[in-house]
């Protein structure tokens, strides 16, 4: 959507803080801002005249939001799965390990696309579409994690190669519309960052450990846990903690894998 400042400048009495080009305000309006720029743009928005070198007296006219298209998340795949990224997979594990990739990616785009489509048609709700898209985007941090640890392994590891894979958390849990409005309430935006990072070091740290890289995997995810409680936000304190769990059951350190 087209977000505006909390104080917006287009509105200042102030003349030095209004935009000095009509261009630069149209600019403004037009950038968006993550994922939520696939929520249902604002019809019409008001825009001010600005003053040039002398003041004049503000008055508003209206400015038609330009529409986002519902493309499936592509600038936010591309920046995991891309050609340099394929080169490197197909280089070192071949064909096979990129088609399985090809496959994941096309599906998590297919999800993004009607999470974006229901919301516009009206079929689910703002609420419900946050919901959708901050799965999907742990979804793809699943997947940069993968792809991070795929493009490090030699190709006589391709056994593990295909677990990594093949474990990859699926998207269709991101179009389960009745799991989803009865998960515990998202964490508040304020810490949100944290928590898709320390979400990221969780994926990171399962791939390594099906990649076989112990040491590694136990590293990230000690990491996790201690971010996670430096969050306050208890699902992401219990998934860590869980993750930690399952590492160390995989390693056989049972001992330590109690929780």
């Amino acid at each position: 959507p087209i977000l505006l400042h909390p104080k917006p400048r287009r509105l200042s009495l102030d003349p030095a803080r209004r935009y000095p080009k009509l261009a630069d305000l149209a600019a403004e309006l037009r950038r968006t801002r993550g994922w939520r720029r696939y929520r249902i743009p604002a019809l019409a928005t008001t825009v001010a005249a600005v003053s040039v070198g002398i003041t004049l007296n503000l008055q508003t006219e209206p400015a038609v939001a330009p529409v986002v298209e519902c493309d499936g998340g592509s600038a936010e795949v591309g920046r995991i799965w891309n050609p340099r990224a394929r080169d490197a997979i197909s280089r070192t594990l071949g064909a096979s390990a990129v088609t399985s990739l090809d496959t994941y990616v096309a599906t998590w785009s297919d999800a993004h696309r009607a999470a974006c489509n229901d919301h516009r048609r009206g079929v689910t709700s703002e609420k419900l579409l946050d919901r959708r898209m901050l799965c999907l985007e742990q979804r793809l941090g699943d997947l940069g994690a993968a792809v991070d640890v795929l493009g490090k392994m030699e190709r006589d590891s391709l056994f593990r190669a295909f677990d990594v894979l093949a474990r990859i958390p699926a998207t269709s849990r991101c179009s389960d519309l009745e799991r989803l409005q009865a998960e515990v309430e998202p964490p508040d935006p304020v810490i949100r960052d944290r928590v898709t990072m320390v979400q990221g070091q969780i994926s990171r740290a399962e791939a390594l450990s099906r990649a076989g890289r112990s040491v590694a995997a136990q590293q990230a995810a000690r990491e996790a846990t201690a971010g996670a409680k430096q969050t306050s936000y208890a699902p992401l304190e219990v998934e860590a903690a869980l993750a930690e769990s399952r590492i160390l059951i995989s390693q056989r350190q049972l001992r330590a894998a109690i929780v």
